[in-house]
C-alpha cells in the first residue's frame, strides 16, 4: 500500500524481471526505508521509493516496523525480497490468497477487491490529503495522467 507497488514488483507474476530483490532495499540514517526498483512496467530505468516511518493510528501498519521485522525472522539475505518460509519466492496466487483472507477477516467481500485496489487505496489517500498531481504519478510511478483512473470518490468518502 504505502509503496504503491504493482503485485509483479512484489511477487513473481510470470516474468521475474521487476520483483523486488533483497538487494533493493535498504534502511536510511534517518530511520526510513529506501526500495530501488531496477525497472518497472513500462521502464527500464531505475526508480527509488522512500518509505517513512508511521506514526499514531498508522504505527501498528507502518512499513518500516513491519520491514525490520519480516527482515530479523529472513533466513536468507540474497534472492527475491519476499520469500516463504522454505525460501521459494512468493508467487502472484500465494499474495492472492493472503489478500483474500485478510479481507474476510475484516468482514469484506474478497469479491470487490483485488491486487489493484491497494494502488487505487494508495492514490487516491494521497489524493485526499492534498498530494500534487506530480508528485501522485511519480509515486506510482505513471508516465502518463493514467493514475488519475485509480482515485476513487468511494474510498474518499469513506475517510
Amino acid at each position: 500500500f504505502f509503496g504503491s507497488l504493482r503485485i509483479g514488483e512484489v511477487a513473481k507474476s510470470g516474468s521475474s524481471v521487476h520483483t523486488l530483490k533483497f538487494h533493493n532495499v535498504e534502511f536510511t540514517q534517518n530511520g526510513n526505508f529506501l526500495i530501488t526498483l531496477d525497472s518497472f512496467k513500462h521502464s527500464d530505468e531505475a526508480a527509488k521509493i522512500c518509505l517513512a516511518r508511521q506514526s499514531g493510528k498508522l504505527r501498528d501498519i507502518c512499513p518500516v516496523r513491519l520491514m525490520k521485522k519480516f527482515l530479523s525472522k529472513r533466513k536468507s539475505k540474497t534472492g527475491f525480497m519476499f520469500v516463504r518460509e522454505d525460501g521459494s519466492v512468493v508467487s502472484r496466487c500465494f499474495v492472492g490468497s493472503v489478500l483474500k483472507r485478510a479481507l474476510k477477516g475484516m468482514g469484506l467481500d474478497p469479491a470487490s477487491y483485488d491486487f489493484h485496489s491497494l494502488r487505487i487505496g494508495r492514490t487516491s489517500d494521497l489524493y485526499a490529503k492534498g498530494i500534487s498531481d506530480e508528485q501522485l504519478r511519480r509515486s506510482g510511478r505513471w508516465k502518463s495522467q493514467a493514475w488519475k483512473k485509480y482515485i476513487k470518490p468511494s474510498f474518499i468518502d469513506a475517510l
